[in-house]
């Protein structure tokens, strides 16, 4: 028994087929996630050092050279390519095509872990992290606030921070612009050569006094209680009475050799928005997960949000953003709009050239078209919801002028050498390439 036949003595069974497919393939659409690229993983990986106050020379005669001769002895390896900056190396390491990176990364780690008695004592722990290209924050919120910058950002740290960091989908949240707080020292030269002191007496009693140790425990019957020394300065007046130390019989204290400032880090990066200093919120998305549903959800917080913004401390509107997701929506409305018009067009050319639209309606043809197209269109979409979910690569980008902007002396990672180049989510935003005229 044929399919025909099938349709033809059980018309009921063909339009519940026919309508199974159609529901199924609307769930589907429904939950097809989009995105801007595709998840692909790149056969990269990126080996960072920082070594505090090393010029760059040092960096790469030290650091960079040694561990690029611990990472050439790795199978696979296809390219190495290295910059040392000031006060910090980023290695770029490039496998071929089919590494398993998983392995890769485990053998990265391993040769620096050999090379670690060869590298300065100074040296932070080496971090080994891949490449991801739907790394970057999937939206960027500016404040507009009248208080001291470090004001500001102290209070988007240890506020804002957590009520976005508790969306669903969100990685995590990073702040471009903020200023840190700082306890700065500053010595008196005279004075401390008057008593026989220098710099590194100062940075010993800071080492010193400045600490929180354990101290023990103590058992009391069925209970026992953990002893911590709490020795770490909590005022600028406590700082100031540190023992230096004893000179002559008499102690020398901090105050008598310096001056202590409660200040703020020196700036290596600054946000500006419409002429004003501010700071920058950006949200970075979860591997695999929905730009535009995790946007629509930080629109969703917007109350909230304000709710906890304190006097002077104003969130601009949302069109004030640098939003990602404005692309990707733009894309699947001109798609949506394709789908629907050459929809329309193919019902009006049957209609004009069988001229009997409600007989094609009923006849026996169209149901079978009908019943083809739906399962067409329904392996399609499941396709993409099982294979490449919230991953549906959308061409379209839009151009927009950035709100914050990049300090061009900042680090910056290098991009692997694949054919697709990612996006730098503050400056580069590389408008749609013209259409070819012919």
């Amino acid at each position: 028994m044929t399919l025909s036949d099938i349709s033809i003595q059980r018309p009921i069974l063909t339009w519940m087929m026919t309508l199974a497919l159609i529901v199924f393939g609307v769930l589907g659409y429904q939950r097809l996630g989009v995105d801007q690229y595709p998840n692909m993983e790149f056969p990269v990986l990126t080996v960072s050092a920082v070594l505090v106050g090393a010029t760059p020379e040092g960096i790469e005669e030290d650091v960079t050279d040694v561990l690029e001769e611990q990472l050439n002895t790795i199978a696979g390896v296809r390219s190495l390519r290295s910059t040392s900056y000031p006060g910090a190396s980023l290695i770029t390491v490039e496998f071929e095509l089919g590494t398993d990176l998983d392995v890769a990364a485990q053998d990265v780690r391993d040769r620096i872990s050999r090379a670690r008695f060869l590298l300065p004592p100074e040296l932070e722990p080496p971090t080994v992290s891949k490449f991801d290209g739907n790394s970057f924050p999937v939206v960027w919120l500016t404040l507009k606030s009248n208080r001291p910058l470090v004001e500001t950002s102290e209070f988007v740290k240890r506020q804002i921070n957590p009520i976005l960091e508790t969306i669903p989908g969100v990685a995590a949240v990073t702040n471009f612009g903020s200023r840190e707080r700082n306890i700065r020292i500053w010595l008196d030269g005279d004075a401390m050569t008057a008593r026989g002191l220098s710099a590194t007496d100062v940075i010993a009693a800071l080492q010193r006094e400045h600490v929180e140790l354990p101290a023990g425990q103590i058992e009391a019957g069925r209970v026992e209680y953990a002893v911590r020394t709490f020795a770490e300065f909590r005022t600028l007046e406590e700082l100031e009475g540190l023992v230096v130390r004893e000179v002559d019989g008499a102690n020398v204290l901090l105050r008598d050799v310096a001056r202590i400032e409660d200040g703020a880090e020196d700036p290596q990066v600054i946000a500006h928005f419409n002429g004003e200093t501010t700071v920058g919120i950006g949200i970075l998305k979860q591997s695999g997960s929905n730009s535009v549903t995790i946007v629509d959800r930080v629109y969703d917080r917007l109350q909230q949000v304000r709710d906890a913004l304190p006097s002077g401390i104003e969130l601009y509107e949302p069109r004030y953003w640098l939003d990602f997701s404005l692309g990707v929506r733009e894309a699947v409305d001109e798609t949506e709009f394709a789908l629907m018009f050459g929809a329309l067009l193919a019902v009006l050319t049957v209609f004009v050239f069988l001229a009997a639209l409600i007989g094609n309606l009923l006849s026996f043809n169209h149901r079978v078209t009908a019943a083809f197209l739906s399962a067409l269109l329904f392996a399609a979409i499941f396709v993409f919801w099982t294979y490449y979910p919230h991953n549906l690569p959308l061409p379209t980008s839009i151009s927009r002028e950035p709100a914050l902007a990049e300090p061009s002396g900042m680090p910056k990672p290098a991009e692997p050498a694949s054919p697709v180049k990612p996006r730098n989510p503050i400056t580069d935003i590389t408008p749609p390439a013209p259409a070819n005229p012919q």
